[in-house]
Parts: C-alpha cells; sequence; structure tokens
C-alpha cells in the first residue's frame, strides 16, 4: 500500500500551477497591508508565487496580486512588493554563486564605504529611510527572517529600493562594517551604480 504524504499544496497566482508550500513565495495581506511574508508567520490572507521571474511577471500582467489578496493595491505598492519578490530570488541566486572573481558591485561598495556613504545595522538604516537619505537598501541573504521582513516594509513605505544580496560576511568584510547584514547606500550615484551591478549579477 502506498504511503500517503501529507504536503500542503498551494497554487501560483502567475501560473496558476500548484507546489508544495514550501517552495513558494508567500504574499499575505490583511488590514490594507500587504507583505512578503518570507517567514509565513503573517496572519491574514496569503497567495503565492512560484520562484521564477516569468511568473512574478505574469502575475504583474495580470493584476493578480490585489485580485487574490481581494485588496485593492495601488501600482506603486504592486510594484514595491514584486521588486522584493524579485529580491528574494536574487539573493538566493547570489548566495549560491561560487566567487570566482570579484564583482563590480564589491568594487563600488568599497568606494561608497571609503566615501563614508553607507551608513550599517537594523536601526540606523531605519532612521536613514525615514529622513529621506537612505537610496538604496541591502540586506544579507543570511539575516534574520524577521529583519528582512521589517526592512523591507520600511522601504516599500519610503520608496526606497530593496535588495536581499550577498552574506553578512562578505557585506561586512566589502565594507570595513563588521557583523553587519544590513546597509544603506546614502549617496544616489553610487546607489545606481550598485543597484545596476547587483542586477546583473542575479538575473
Amino acid at each position: 500500500m502506498r504511503e500517503r504524504t501529507n504536503v500542503p499544496m498551494r497554487r501560483c497566482c502567475g501560473c496558476g500551477k500548484s507546489f508544495p508550500k514550501s517552495e513558494l513565495i508567500r504574499i499575505a495581506g490583511r488590514d490594507g497591508r500587504a507583505v512578503i511574508d518570507m517567514a509565513d508567520r503573517e496572519s491574514g490572507r496569503g497567495i503565492y508565487l512560484c520562484k521564477s521571474l516569468d511568473c512574478i511577471a505574469m502575475a504583474d500582467k495580470k493584476r493578480a496580486v490585489g485580485r487574490s489578496l481581494h485588496m485593492e493595491l495601488d501600482g506603486e505598492t504592486v510594484s514595491a512588493l514584486l521588486a522584493a519578490a524579485r529580491a528574494m530570488l536574487g539573493g538566493e541566486k547570489q548566495a549560491e554563486r561560487s566567487a570566482e572573481k570579484p564583482a563590480k558591485v564589491d568594487s563600488y561598495l568599497g568606494f561608497a564605504a571609503r566615501a563614508r556613504k553607507i551608513v550599517s545595522g537594523s536601526d540606523t538604516c531605519s532612521i536613514s529611510m525615514k529622513k529621506g537619505s537612505a537610496k538604496l537598501v541591502i540586506v544579507a541573504a543570511d539575516a534574520a527572517e524577521n529583519t528582512k521582513e521589517k526592512l523591507q516594509l520600511e522601504a516599500s513605505r519610503s520608496g526606497v529600493p530593496f535588495r536581499i544580496y550577498g552574506s553578512g560576511d562578505h557585506l561586512s568584510k566589502m565594507t570595513g562594517k563588521s557583523g553587519r547584514t544590513v546597509f544603506a547606500v546614502t549617496d544616489e550615484h553610487f546607489a545606481e551604480c550598485i543597484l545596476a551591478e547587483i542586477e546583473k549579477e542575479v538575473f
């Protein structure tokens, strides 16, 4: 007799196919608020996306996020949510890469740090976003899940680009800021260059 496995399955709102819940990205919505639920702990209605740029693009094209959540979400909020989902994929891919040669993004991070255009630490970066001085927020792929969720939400509210990239050790080494997993670039030029290089690497 075949043993029955009880694996929770969920449907991707992009491609419409069902997959094990653990393999998908969850977006949670409640009381007019929607957020990427990285730790699968947010209450409220949840929808799911494949870990695929194609599925994220399909969900965007079909305007499936707000409809599936049964919420009225403006375009900016949806764009921020899908950008965060793409950032998750990028962080996972980059964390798995073997570093065969120094990446350009590492050079820009070093330049920005030497120019004192990078701040670090969750609280400091939060304050920087509130003040409007943060131009890009980078969170290490191995940062605590609640830290990722908190910073992603704050970045979405502040309209600041948010990316998950590299490991805490690697980012600390590149910036000279030991033991940190959260960084904010405060110069617009450096932020644009670093963001462009991150997207070239991971996508």
